[in-house]
């Protein structure tokens, strides 16, 4: 059962061409991971939801407060029976129709789906995970494609490439040759005590769990952090690189090339995360 507008539904939503999310992809969303009542990081993806509306000129309705989000999404997931459990919630705000660029009304429609997850914790994965570069887009720097939008077509070609040459996962880079992200993730690399993980003015998704991330690297009094400028040269020299976002927490990368990667502050760097989220 989905909410949308406030309305709890059960049919699927009826979508045409005419729909701009579909045909412009004129729509935002939020991935909150959700234990019981507590929507986990929720005022950073709730300011970070009203940044980007704010970044492709939506009108922010009146009504779209915090408490009022946070109260429909509970509404969503107490309809799904799934109150006393983890899931993960789907929020997308878009523009409704008009087919063309310019939208017919301001007017902004929202839908909040959910989807249980086994745990709220995050599990460290032990599986071999292959990376390469996907070097048949960039990245623009300073680019809209930071948001969270439905607007996927690099990352869907680097999804293919990557599935074709038997890897779990592509880096991008962006039109200055450096580092952005994974397809669908941040990335943090780390070489003795230094982690360090691409700017956001160059390109890369401004993740909440990269940003927690960053937070508690900081508070580690045995190492540093940096957001600068990453050359995928530097692939070849650290000892580790892990991937971030809300849906996976961290993913460590065991292979890039020839080069084979530890997982030891990856698993300290987790460990840390699912004490933060108990607390």
């Amino acid at each position: 059962m989905r909410n949308i507008n406030g309305i709890l539904q059960e049919e699927a939503i009826p979508m045409t061409l005419k729909d701009r999310a579909l045909s412009k992809g004129d729509i935002l969303f939020e991935k909150i991971r959700v234990h019981r009542d507590t929507l986990l990081f929720w005022e950073e993806h709730y300011f970070r939801l009203m940044a980007a509306m704010r970044r492709v000129r939506m009108e922010i309705p009146m009504s779209f407060t915090m408490e009022y989000l946070d109260k429909e999404i509970q509404k969503t997931i107490q309809a799904n029976a799934m109150e006393d459990n983890s899931c993960l919630a789907l929020l997308a705000v878009y523009r409704t129709r008009g087919e063309a660029l310019l939208p017919e009304k301001d007017e902004v429609h929202f839908c909040i789906e959910v989807t249980p997850l086994a745990s709220v914790f995050y599990t460290l994965k032990t599986t071999p995970y292959k990376v390469e570069l996907y070097k048949e887009y960039r990245i623009g720097e300073k680019h809209i494609s930071a948001i969270t939008s439905n607007n996927k077509a690099l990352q869907i070609a680097g999804a293919v490439f990557a599935r074709e040459n038997g890897y779990q996962n592509c880096l991008l880079l962006n039109h200055s040759n450096m580092l952005v992200s994974a397809l669908d993730a941040n990335i943090f690399l780390v070489q003795g005590h230094t982690v360090r993980t691409p700017r956001i003015e160059d390109g890369c998704y401004n993740g909440i769990i990269r940003r927690q991330l960053i937070r508690m690297i900081g508070d580690f009094p045995d190492y540093d952090i940096e957001e600068v400028e990453v050359s995928p040269f530097e692939l070849q020299q650290c000892d580790e690189v892990f991937l971030t976002n809300t849906r996976i927490g961290i993913q460590p990368i065991t292979h890039y090339r020839k080069r084979e990667f530890r997982t030891d502050f990856t698993a300290r760097l987790l460990e840390a995360l699912n004490n933060r989220i108990a607390n």
